[in-house]
Protein backbone atom coordinates (compact mmCIF):
# COMPACT_ATOMS: atom_id res chain seq x y z
CA UNK A 1 0.00 0.00 0.00
CA UNK A 2 2.76 2.33 1.15
CA UNK A 3 6.16 3.06 1.85
CA UNK A 4 7.42 5.61 4.55
CA UNK A 5 3.92 5.71 5.73
CA UNK A 6 3.36 8.51 8.49
CA UNK A 7 1.74 6.65 11.53
CA UNK A 8 2.01 9.40 14.15
CA UNK A 9 5.23 11.27 14.78
CA UNK A 10 7.07 8.79 12.95
CA UNK A 11 6.68 6.43 9.91
CA UNK A 12 6.38 2.53 9.15
CA UNK A 13 8.83 1.74 6.44
CA UNK A 14 6.42 -0.54 4.45
CA UNK A 15 2.71 -0.79 5.07
CA UNK A 16 1.30 -3.65 3.25
CA UNK A 17 -2.32 -5.62 3.08
CA UNK A 18 -2.91 -9.23 3.80
CA UNK A 19 -5.12 -10.92 0.89
CA UNK A 20 -7.33 -12.93 2.70
CA UNK A 21 -8.51 -10.55 5.64
CA UNK A 22 -8.01 -7.16 4.44
CA UNK A 23 -5.57 -6.49 7.34
CA UNK A 24 -2.52 -3.97 7.03
CA UNK A 25 0.43 -5.63 7.72
CA UNK A 26 3.28 -3.12 9.00
CA UNK A 27 6.77 -3.96 7.73
CA UNK A 28 9.99 -2.30 9.36
CA UNK A 29 12.91 -3.29 7.66
CA UNK A 30 15.99 -2.91 10.09
CA UNK A 31 20.02 -3.40 9.78
CA UNK A 32 21.40 -6.80 10.99
CA UNK A 33 23.64 -5.34 13.09
CA UNK A 34 20.52 -3.62 14.91
CA UNK A 35 20.71 -5.63 17.80
CA UNK A 36 17.92 -3.40 19.69
CA UNK A 37 14.83 -5.88 19.39
CA UNK A 38 12.58 -4.55 21.99
CA UNK A 39 12.86 -1.04 20.61
CA UNK A 40 12.08 -2.61 17.14
CA UNK A 41 8.83 -4.37 18.68
CA UNK A 42 7.93 -1.18 20.12
CA UNK A 43 7.98 0.83 16.65
CA UNK A 44 5.97 -1.78 15.01
CA UNK A 45 3.60 -1.87 17.96
CA UNK A 46 3.41 1.71 17.96
CA UNK A 47 2.45 1.94 14.26
CA UNK A 48 -0.22 -0.97 14.41
CA UNK A 49 -2.07 0.89 17.47
CA UNK A 50 -2.05 4.34 15.51
CA UNK A 51 -3.32 2.72 12.23
CA UNK A 52 -5.61 0.88 13.91
CA UNK A 53 -7.56 3.88 15.64
CA UNK A 54 -8.36 4.85 12.14
CA UNK A 55 -11.36 4.49 9.78
CA UNK A 56 -11.15 3.86 6.12
CA UNK A 57 -11.02 7.42 5.31
CA UNK A 58 -8.38 8.35 8.07
CA UNK A 59 -6.13 5.29 5.82
CA UNK A 60 -6.67 6.82 2.97
CA UNK A 61 -5.29 10.09 4.11
CA UNK A 62 -2.32 8.28 6.01
CA UNK A 63 -1.53 6.84 2.58
CA UNK A 64 -1.69 10.38 0.47
CA UNK A 65 0.85 11.84 3.07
Amino acid sequence: MGKEVNCGRERADLLAVEVETGRPVVIEIKLASNTDRRRSLTQVLGYAAYLRRLDARGLNTVLRT
